[in-house]
């Protein structure tokens, strides 16, 4: 949710109607809200939070006094807010209820509250509850959350920075909602007290089942026990003959804890020997580490400094350019080789169509040599025929010879059905092969009109080695000049991520020899075979122990009956001591004296420490980080809610209260935008794009002026408008944009 215009009419200190435009003060940036102390400069959120929800954000202002006193009679009391939310425009009105003056007559009347909400043009709800009801479903945030999340109020982070522990607790008890810890705590007693009444009545059944017991040996003592009631009696009775076992177990067990005892005394003088010696030398390798990488560094920054000179950034880009002309040319000749290959697949085909027309023209001779060997069948046949009729002085009647001295032999019999076959065969064939003869022709004229144009064509081309050679330099010339840039950025960063770890590792080496410094120098008398001897000894004890804990298992199985009955009261007396912990634990008796409902609190209070750490870094230099302190410092208190502050200067915690008053409002102002961030993360997906700062920055010298202006320009990049409000003149000589309230006697009105 973003504000872009707000108008206030009859409104606080407004008389008349005023207009706010909050995209021309800064809808993308920080602006500034300045003008004297009391002209209304924080009566701009409390219009915003008014129209949004119905309510003012100050605790002592009341919807009933929201209405001008300088105002004239005439003048409606009213808020009109413009904004936009996820892409979507949207108007609200809302009116209080006031009273004015009657129009006709003297005296007052009471003036309803009135409400609109429009999107887009649109009415979506009439109504003050029911706006009220729609904005908090849109923006997924109370009143009292938005006020969290939009608006870091005048002085009230600060309380809760130097607060003490119980007005700490109350703070974040209203802010986290964990009044519902209570009623669980409740409810963990009442069932405390159920397992206790259920354990009761359980051992009355008990009882009544061991006045049943009967036993052979100890009839008197059994007696004795179930008249009394004294089953532990009983049971001490029954399993005596067990406790001779268990007295040679637990005497095996204390050998085995005082063997136990004394080689871990011995291990750990052992093992903080060896701890000092890996202390002496991780210091030393540390130091030369660092001499190396601070040599490394030195020779990184000469190179860096001499690979810039060559201006990698101005080479590609020229080089890029001759790539584009030589691509161009290259796709030209691309287009030229397409039509050799097209020109060699119609060569191709020409071919294939020769060797058709071959082959076709080889079976029309074919074709015609059948026919011709049928029609010279069918003509002796023919000769044959009429041969066989020849008689000696009659006319021939083909040459009409009255001799026949050579007479045909009557051949093989052809019919005129073969004879039309073969020719119609040989007719069908020799059209084939003219068919073959035209599409051979035209493919071969098609192939040499396309032959000539590409033999014009390669007249004007560019050599493909000329371009490919050309390429090929400037490749290399982009190539070598990508990579000294991508070498620079390289060891740009490299440089970077050297001289942090630099950092770290001269933070280690401290450490450690912090750490050498609290290393005790003991002289050990032990030995690594002394210490081995006595653990397999141990070893011994544990197996000796084990065969005689796996025998007294075996042995009383016999008070199985027995155990069975007590198995239930075993088993609710342990889940009441469970439940008697825990709501001892909830109560505060543990060992850190820590209600529950102070754990829960700590949990969140950590997650807003680490939000809140993020933005007092960079306005701290890096010098402070606040914490938790994790113990109790008054045993009396059972709460665990104090900061301390960790300054890095000095390397050690002291109390949030000893901050000075610049560093106190940094502090603060870190914990009120970690609050924000923790309610907008915790809401679920909530978009309020709008901060509202009140006052504070007075108590800033220029360079923490510097720090925390930086800090809320970064959260301005993401698409956050912040407005701070203030009459320091450092800040209206800071802030370019502003918005200025001038306060006269006559009410307030904005300037411009």
């Amino acid at each position: 949710m973003k504000p872009e215009r707000l108008i206030l009419s009859a409104w606080g200190p407004y008389p008349e109607e005023t207009d706010i435009d909050f995209k021309k003060a800064g809808e993308d940036g920080l602006f500034l809200i300045t003008g004297p102390t009391g002209s209304g400069k924080t009566t701009l959120f409390d219009g915003i939070s008014f129209a949004l929800f119905g309510e003012v954000s100050g605790s002592v202002r009341e919807n009933s006094s929201l209405r001008s006193d300088f105002a004239m009679p005439e003048m409606e009391t009213f808020v009109r807010l413009f904004f936009v939310h996820r892409k979507k425009h949207y108007e609200i009105f809302r009116s209080p209820r006031y009273e004015r003056q009657k129009k006709r007559g003297s005296g007052t009347v009471a003036q309803a509250e009135k409400a609109e909400l429009f999107c887009e043009g649109e009415l979506l709800a009439d109504g003050a509850r029911e706006v009220t009801e729609a904005m908090q479903a849109l923006l997924g945030l109370n009143a009292v959350q938005f006020k969290q999340v939009s608006m870091i109020a005048q002085g009230e982070f600060q309380k809760l920075l130097i607060a003490g522990a119980k007005e700490r607790t109350q703070i974040f008890r209203t802010i986290f909602h964990t009044r519902n810890v209570e009623t669980t705590c409740r409810l963990v007693s009442e069932q405390a007290k159920a397992l206790y009444a259920s354990y009761n009545n359980l051992m009355q059944r008990i009882q009544e089942a061991a006045a049943g017991i009967e036993a052979d040996t100890e009839e008197e003592l059994s007696e004795l026990c179930v008249k009394k009631g004294d089953f532990a009696q009983l049971l001490q009775v029954l399993s005596g003959w067990i406790e001779k076992e268990k007295k040679e177990y637990k005497k095996k067990d204390k050998e085995y804890t005082a063997l136990e005892k004394e080689t871990a005394g011995a291990a750990l003088l052992i093992e903080q020997s060896k701890r000092r010696q890996r202390l002496l030398e991780n210091i030393e390798a540390f130091c030369e580490e660092q001499k190396l990488l601070q040599q490394y560094l030195e020779e990184q920054k000469k190179e860096l400094e001499r690979i810039s000179k060559e201006q990698p950034e101005e080479k590609l880009a020229s080089i890029e350019e001759a790539l584009a002309t030589i691509q161009e040319q290259k796709e030209i000749y691309l287009k030229w080789k397409r039509e050799q290959e097209d020109l060699t697949a119609e060569e191709q085909e020409l071919q294939k169509l020769q060797e058709q027309y071959l082959a076709q023209e080889q079976k029309e001779k074919e074709s015609q040599a059948g026919y011709e060997q049928i029609f010279s069948m069918y003509r002796r046949m023919s000769a044959g025929i009429l041969a066989r009729d020849l008689k000696e002085g009659i006319p021939c009647p083909v040459c009409g010879s009255l001799k026949h001295p050579h007479k045909a032999q009557e051949a093989q019999t052809v019919s005129q059905e073969e004879l039309e076959r073969a020719k119609k065969e040989w007719d069908r064939q020799r059209e084939k092969t003219a068919g073959l003869h035209a599409r051979t022709a035209e493919c071969y004229a098609q192939v040499r009109v396309h032959r000539e144009q590409l033999e014009r064509e390669a007249l004007q081309l560019p050599r493909e080695e000329t371009l490919s050679q050309e390429e090929e330099n400037l490749l290399q010339k982009k190539t070598y000049y990508k990579k000294i840039k991508e070498t620079a950025e390289k060891q740009r960063k490299d440089i970077e991520k050297k001289q942090l770890e630099a950092e770290r590792l001269q933070a280690k080496q401290e450490a450690l020899e912090r750490e050498l410094s609290e290393c005790p120098q003991e002289q050990v008398s032990y030995s690594e075979e002394w210490l081995a001897g006595c653990r397999e000894q141990m070893d011994r004890l544990t197996a000796e122990k084990e065969r005689l804990n796996a025998r007294i298992t075996v042995n009383e199985k016999s008070l199985k009956s027995i155990q069975d009955k007590q198995g239930d009261v075993t088993e609710l007396k342990k889940r009441y001591g469970i439940v008697s912990d825990v709501e001892q634990l909830i109560k505060g008796n543990n060992p850190k004296r820590l209600v529950w409902e102070q754990y829960v609190l700590s949990v969140y209070f950590d997650i807003m420490l680490h939000a809140a750490n993020l933005r007092l870094a960079p306005m701290s230099d890096g010098r402070y980080e606040m914490f938790r302190v994790e113990g109790v410092g008054d045993l009396r208190s059972r709460d665990s809610l104090e900061i301390e502050v960790l300054d890095h200067y000095t390397g050690k915690k002291r109390s949030a209260k000893t901050l000075s008053g610049g560093e106190a409002f940094k502090a603060s102002l870190s914990l009120a935008l970690g609050m924000s961030d923790m309610i907008q993360s915790y809401a679920g997906g909530i978009e309020v794009d709008a901060l509202f700062i009140d006052e504070g920055f007075g108590a800033l010298d220029a360079q923490s002026l510097d720090q925390a202006l930086n800090v809320l320009q970064g959260l301005t990049g993401k698409n956050c408008m912040i407005g701070i409000i203030s009459h320091v003149q450092e800040l209206k000589d800071r802030i370019e944009k502003q918005i200025v309230i001038e306060k006269t006697n006559t009410g307030s009105r904005v300037k411009g």
